[in-house]
């Protein structure tokens, strides 16, 4: 019953995407995604019939929306390949992909030895980033590891559509801010509060009166005159020098120095890998 219920959802999903769209520029793009069996293929049953054609019709809005396809894949048993391969090789020969670039994102579950793996191509590679997807992740993890799947294929659809507003630019000012002071929670790159300018401003004098105060008392207290002299002949024996002649003469240079360290840019980016088709995936994944 819920094979015949899957082909019919596919059928009535490829009767109602269309094909081509128009792009800016007026040329025509295939979708290539719209020849994909579906976007939720649940081959190892971990949910029901009801939350199956739920989260298909959630995850088929968000990929033609966002412009790039969003697919949830269970399987029972991979056939000994690792899931990263499983995960890029259904992508590829499954026809997933949105526009010339094929982009999309796949969540791989495995049950034979609870993996998990998602695999990004085109766009969604910049989208998700190696951070973006161990952050993607948590958000669906407990109830994945405890048996909670069509909750987790929710909170994963959920959290991919907000990243993916977030790369396109379609969030608002208050909703990007959240995202990105929950992502940097995560991550632990919290940024620093820049101060003031008026505190800026206390600061800077303060620093440059105790840098001039401090030196100039310590070399006051160790003047032992009794009153100033202004006439240089008071600290000069007489007939003690005789100056002849004067000439420059340079006799050596000391020149120092060190190595100046550049700055790496930290995390933030995605790691890629070839697939067996040749195609460019990033991804990310692990146990649950």
């Amino acid at each position: 019953m819920k094979r015949v219920l899957s082909v019919i959802l596919s059928l009535l999903l490829l009767f109602s995407l269309a094909l081509f769209v128009s792009a800016e520029d007026g040329t025509t793009i295939q979708i290539t995604g719209a020849n994909s069996p579906a976007y939720v293929v649940d081959n190892a049953d971990l949910i029901s019939d009801s939350d199956e054609a739920a989260l298909l019709l959630m995850a088929q809005e968000i990929s033609q929306r966002q412009h790039c396809d969003v697919v949830i894949l269970t399987e029972a048993d991979i056939d000994g390949k690792s899931s990263m391969e499983y995960a890029d090789d259904y992508f590829d020969y499954n026809g997933y992909g949105y526009g010339p670039e094929r982009s999309g994102i796949l969540f791989l579950i495995s049950m034979a030895d609870r993996d998990w793996w998602i695999s990004t191509r085109g766009s969604a590679i910049q989208a998700f980033t190696d951070d973006g997807i161990d952050y993607l992740f948590s958000k669906c993890k407990s109830d994945i590891s405890n048996g909670s799947y069509a909750a987790g294929f929710r909170s994963y659809l959920k959290t991919a559509d907000t990243m993916l507003s977030a790369y396109n630019g379609t969030l608002s000012d208050q909703e990007l801010a959240e995202f990105q002071n929950d992502f940097n929670s995560f991550t632990g790159n919290v940024p620093r509060q820049k101060p003031g300018f008026l505190k800026t401003t206390v600061l800077a004098l303060l620093a440059g009166f105790l840098l001039a105060f401090l030196p100039s008392s310590g070399l006051r207290a160790q003047l032992k005159s009794v009153r100033a002299k202004y006439d240089a002949a008071n600290y000069r024996r007489p007939d003690s020098m005789h100056l002849d002649r004067k000439r420059d003469i340079y006799l050596y240079a000391n020149t120092t120095s060190h190595v100046i360290e550049t700055q790496r840019s930290g995390g933030g980016g995605s790691s890629t890998h070839i697939s067996s088709s040749g195609a460019t995936h990033g991804g990310g994944g692990g146990k649950f």
